[in-house]
């Protein structure tokens, strides 16, 4: 499913030359997201090159977090976008930004949009809507885990539906295995 959003213009390009970037995408204690890591994968095994730009790590404050923000790590991160053919989001507060950047530089936009929120404005009280608007308009492609986060996205955003996929999230078969129980129901 996710390789059918990657393929549908790609230029001279073949799949196996292909450079994805997962653009500061969430992780939990270290790790990508399993559904992040299942893309990885999946990209990897229809040969995709796949990278990352790490975001910042959850147990910084904020002050520290600005204090990281340097020229260098932006001409780094806007490197990484340039080498890439599709960039893989995940909504965050400078999303719009560098999603304006990758457009300038003519790349494939998806945003993965895992959150139980519809706008980034539900979480962060001073976070404009019109930021949000604007990232998901410029977007490619939108992946959403549910038909009703879709369906959220499409009326408050006011977005074409043709622009999101419903991927349903996968499960990590090594951390959650079905109870078999020949006495239920009896």
């Amino acid at each position: 499913m996710v390789s059918k959003l990657l393929f549908v213009k790609n230029g001279n390009k073949s799949k196996k030359e292909m450079n994805i970037l997962f653009f500061k995408t969430y992780m939990r204690r270290g790790d990508h997201l399993f559904r992040v890591k299942q893309y990885a994968k999946h990209l990897e095994e229809i040969g995709c090159k796949v990278d990352y730009v790490l975001p910042f790590p959850e147990t910084w404050s904020r002050y520290k977090k600005l204090l990281k923000l340097t020229p260098q790590k932006i001409i780094r991160e806007l490197l990484a976008l340039r080498r890439s053919e599709v960039i893989f989001f995940t909504p965050n507060v400078a999303m719009l930004f560098y999603i304006f950047m990758a457009k300038l530089l003519r790349k494939r936009v998806i945003i993965e949009h895992i959150n139980s929120f519809v706008s980034l404005s539900e979480v962060i009280k001073w976070y404009p809507n019109l930021f949000d608007f604007l990232s998901y308009w410029l977007a490619d492609k939108i992946i959403a885990y549910s038909e009703s986060l879709k369906k959220d996205l499409i009326t408050m955003h006011n977005l074409n539906s043709n622009k999101i996929e419903v991927i349903y999230p996968n499960v990590d078969l090594n951390k959650f295995k079905p109870i078999y129980n020949e006495d239920v129901g009896n």
